[in-house]
């Protein structure tokens, strides 16, 4: 608007208002990738409130332990988010080179490199859960032995979880979007909220936490499948002119 009203040079004036019509040859492949990214984000939201409604069934020291351990957990999960977007921008540019020779350094050195960042993270937090549970929950609070327990049943999925990560983001790197998306769904969906709410009229708070155990291992073993099953190599690439990659 500010534009118009200024009449400055930029602005699109008859048969240039053409330009402004979406360019279907660019805002495709944006709508094909963006999609389902945004979709995911839309399912791990809807997933957590309803698991969150679990965990409220369960009283405020319940829900005290599982806020202040998600809150450790953030820390833990940090070298995976960081290792994994380093990972997808080298892949793509290797990819974009037509490098594939290199792509399966770049995931084994990535895992490792999770491996070793989130695994020292996690003993830490384990051997002093007590003490930083301390820092959000009261002193002698029944909540701070519910967050420890919580801690020793779901944080060493964070291991496995960060390397699906890491091969995800390879995964995406080269235009490969529908499967991760099914992975999420199957994993955060399907396993979550069966385990969840099929053990939890039994096995009460330790259900909610198995189902995360369960979706989080469901989620590393189906990436890795994926990953090595190398379907995703023949995808994009042929679309920009190079030869689809071999599958190793």
């Amino acid at each position: 608007v500010r534009v118009y009203m200024l009449d400055l040079p930029i602005r699109l004036r008859g048969a240039q208002l053409k330009l402004l019509r979406p360019d279907w040859t660019h805002l495709k492949p944006v709508m094909v990738i963006g999609i389902p990214m945004g979709l995911s984000m839309v399912i791990m939201a809807a997933s957590a409130l309803v698991m969150t409604g679990l965990i409220n069934r369960e009283g405020v020291d319940t829900i005290a332990a599982y806020n202040a351990a998600n809150q450790l957990w953030s820390y833990i999960q940090m070298p995976a988010f960081a290792v994994a977007s380093a990972v997808s921008a080298m892949a793509a540019q290797n990819i974009g080179a037509g490098r594939w020779d290199r792509i399966s350094a770049i995931a084994t050195i990535g895992c490792w490199f999770n491996i070793l960042m989130t695994g020292v993270l996690l003993v830490a937090m384990l051997l002093t859960d007590h003490f930083l549970l301390g820092l959000f929950l009261p002193l002698g609070s029944k909540a701070i032995a519910i967050g420890e327990h919580i801690d020793l049943l779901i944080a060493w999925t964070f291991v496995p979880i960060g390397i699906s990560m890491v091969l995800t983001s390879i995964v995406r790197a080269n235009g490969a979007v529908a499967m991760p998306f099914a992975i999420l769904l199957i994993s955060v969906i399907v396993v979550r909220m069966s385990v969840g709410f099929a053990l939890y009229p039994s096995f009460k708070a330790d259900a909610i936490w198995w189902s995360f155990m369960a979706s989080g291992l469901a989620s590393a073993v189906l990436g890795a499948a994926y990953y090595f099953q190398g379907g995703w190599r023949r995808l994009a690439p042929a679309g920009r002119g190079m030869a689809p990659a071999p599958v190793e």
